[in-house]
């Protein structure tokens, strides 16, 4: 009988002992482009911080923006930089910092077709503004002289939410076709020229639309084409190289675009010059405020302590999933960076 009291006060006796607590818990929102690299960088710092939860939504950038901006998630995550509106919004400055660099891809879907389709973003922008509505139409089949295309029409899809993958692939359009510049624009949701039967709530849904839809195409993150089993195009670069999309040709994009005076972070990779360079290369970034002191003090070190691991032993897993991890010298800009929001931890 006294044994069995001991061991039912144990319980008690931990808590108030402090042998055990609660995790704290982060919450977070936003893109569906590095969400399954930060599906595994969450498993793996839980692992390594055990007295830390991390819960992380992908539900597009723009969503991302939208619940950093209302406090409603401790970081946002964005692949697109915020607009002047957007900032204007925020409750108080926040820090964009850069955490991996990957590729959109544009998957289609042509039974009977097993070759290696090249598109331009000439073509691509026909494509979307509807120009061209079949698979073997003479542009098309002008970049492809050996294979024999389908005579099917094209069913294009885009993202239905606003999407920092649409921003990406629209500002590479407005930088390859002045047509779809003055007439369409670019940003995170545009007003889409064509009837596209094809639309989806994020990359994953745009997968899906395009696995249903034979002669379906549409743009979305690599590591999301290859999970649904999509081939994708090779995409002919600014220097008028045909670039299939890879950790080094997106490293290259990244390399060969000049950097600005004014900001460590090159504002865009896209359509970057060098004949190894992938032309539809972005950035993704974790977005967080600059005063931290709005937070529980174990939260902000928490937030803290998560953020150090993604630029650090995070980077090690960016490869693995075909992403690209920081240059050293943004890496380690970004570290101080954090080193400095730890001191506004209240």
């Amino acid at each position: 009988m006294k044994r069995r009291t001991v061991l039912a006060s144990l319980p008690a006796a931990m808590a108030l002992g402090g042998c055990w607590t609660r995790p704290v818990e982060l919450s977070g929102a936003g893109a569906t482009f590095p969400a399954p690299l930060y599906a595994r960088w969450i498993a793996l710092f839980e692992r390594a911080h055990p007295e830390i939860r991390v819960s992380y939504r992908a539900i597009g950038s723009g969503g991302g923006i939208r619940n950093i901006t209302a406090q409603d998630v401790d970081f946002g995550a964005s692949d697109a930089l915020l607009n002047p509106d957007e900032v204007k919004a925020l409750p108080a400055p926040l820090l964009t910092i850069p955490t991996v660099l990957g590729a959109v891809v544009v998957a289609y879907n042509l039974p009977q077709f097993d070759g290696q389709l090249v598109l331009s973003g000439k073509v691509l922008a026909d494509i979307y503004l509807g120009r061209i509505l079949r698979w073997n139409e003479a542009p098309i089949a002008a970049l492809n002289p050996q294979a024999t295309l389908p005579d099917l029409p094209i069913h294009v899809a885009h993202r239905a939410d606003s999407s920092g993958t649409t921003s990406i692939f629209t500002d590479y359009l407005c930088r390859i076709s002045p047509e779809w510049q003055s007439w369409i624009g670019c940003g995170k949701m545009v007003r889409w020229p064509t009837d596209a039967d094809l639309a989806g709530l994020g990359s994953d849904g745009i997968a899906h639309q395009i696995q249903l839809e034979p002669g379906g195409i549409g743009y979305l993150e690599v590591k999301y084409a290859l999970n649904a089993g999509l081939p994708y195009a090779t995409l002919v670069n600014r220097a008028g190289y045909p670039v299939r999309a890879t950790t080094e040709s997106v490293q290259s994009a990244e390399l060969n675009t000049p950097a600005t005076d004014d900001s460590p972070i090159k504002p865009s990779v896209v359509d970057a010059p060098g004949e190894d360079s992938y032309p539809l290369a972005a950035f993704s970034y974790l977005l967080v405020y600059r005063d931290l002191g709005y937070l529980p003090r174990d939260k902000g070190q928490a937030l803290i302590t998560f953020l150090r691991w993604c630029l650090t032993e995070g980077q090690i897993q960016a490869r693995k999933l075909h992403y690209v991890p920081l240059p050293a010298p943004l890496q380690d800009h970004f570290l101080g960076e954090i080193e400095a929001l730890e001191r506004t931890v209240a």
